[in-house]
């Protein structure tokens, strides 16, 4: 990934690429079981939406604040290339999200038509599109939140107390207090833990990494540490999580210690430099796998059980994700090929 003044960022897309297959695994199976390895499944694969967020702020504020005087322009595009990347996912997904919505009862093909402008901005339309609206949303508010505080800090503090609540709403939300918080949160109408509000720190999080103009790399080794005592925290608050039964297990998205790990991640993974040739494909696949991989996923598991073969083994789950990272690989080949040959123009929104 190379930015303004040849700085290159492919550590960066090697990171995308580890979190569209840790987004796979986490899609793989929602009630399944991986056995043993369940405690590695979960929490470790919830750093990846988080980083994802953080990745895309950094690269987008980074040239917002180097003193361009485009700063609009910049800005709009950015708005108008995701905008356009999820149109062409809606409409390439519209039949499987049809049909999904049949098979699981989830209303009627009026109702998703009239539902539409409330999954767009508080939702999903197709599978875990959610991410990419409230990237744009996210975004916009960060950018101009900006201009009102002339600080990241308060919008910082807003996106803490937000995912803050988030966490409480999902894996705190059988404790008593939350349970009263938790009826104060009804009046939003989508999911807290899968909409905007919870893009707004890892926003902040990256745009202040892009002001801050240096990296870590004397520092690398304190970081390093950092993120391991993150990490260390991240699985002791699931043990407990688990095992006091303080929340819904099927609503696992946040955890208050990512709060420290995926800075600490991101911020290691700046102190790195990577020149290599195949950064562009990283990239390029991590950006057609995560619209697609939950689609291909639910494919996958009703396929399975039609034939009898779903019963949330580890083996059916390894098997659902290699379909998903087949499935996704080849569409990326496809559209890649169609795209670096200009055989569609809209293409370059997809890959």
């Amino acid at each position: 990934m190379r930015e303004k003044d040849d700085i290159r960022y492919d550590q960066l897309d090697l990171m995308k690429l580890i979190l569209a297959i840790m987004i796979m695994i986490v899609h793989c199976n929602r009630i399944g079981t991986w056995g043993v390895f369940e405690v590695i499944r979960f929490p470790i694969t919830r750093i990846a939406v988080p980083l994802f967020f953080i990745i895309s702020s950094f690269l987008l504020f980074s040239k917002l604040d180097d003193g361009n005087t485009k700063k609009g322009g910049i800005l709009l595009r950015f708005v108008k290339n995701n905008a356009l990347y999820y149109a062409a996912y809606f409409i390439l997904l519209l039949p499987i999200t049809l049909a999904y919505r049949f098979i699981h009862n989830s209303g009627t093909v009026i109702s998703f038509i009239i539902g539409l402008p409330k999954s767009i901005l508080f939702g999903s339309t197709f599978l875990e599109s959610w991410f990419i609206s409230a990237l744009i949303i996210g975004t916009l508010i960060v950018y101009f939140g900006k201009r009102v505080f002339r600080s990241y800090l308060p919008l910082l503090i807003i996106g803490v107390a937000l995912y803050m609540l988030a966490c409480m709403v999902t894996n705190y939300s059988s404790t008593p207090l939350v349970k009263i918080i938790a009826e104060y949160t009804k009046w939003y109408p989508g999911l807290l833990q899968r909409s905007f509000p919870v893009s707004i720190v890892w926003i902040s999080i990256g745009a202040i990494f892009a002001s801050i103009k240096q990296n870590a790399k004397e520092r690398r080794i304190y970081v390093f540490l950092l993120g391991l005592i993150g990490l260390s925290l991240l699985f002791v608050e699931y043990y407990l999580i688990q095992n006091l039964r303080l929340g819904n297990p099927k609503e696992n998205d946040c955890y208050f210690s990512l709060f420290l790990v995926c800075p600490m991640i991101f911020a290691f993974s700046l102190s790195c430099t990577m020149h290599n040739k195949n950064a562009i494909k990283w990239r390029s696949f991590s950006k057609v796998s995560y619209p697609l991989n939950d689609s291909v996923a639910g494919v996958a598991r009703i396929v399975f059980e039609k034939i009898g073969l779903y019963e949330g083994t580890l083996i059916i789950n390894l098997s659902i994700t290699l379909v998903q990272v087949l499935g996704c690989y080849i569409a990326w080949k496809l559209l890649y090929y169609l795209k670096t040959n200009n055989k569609l123009k809209c293409l370059k929104y997809m890959a």
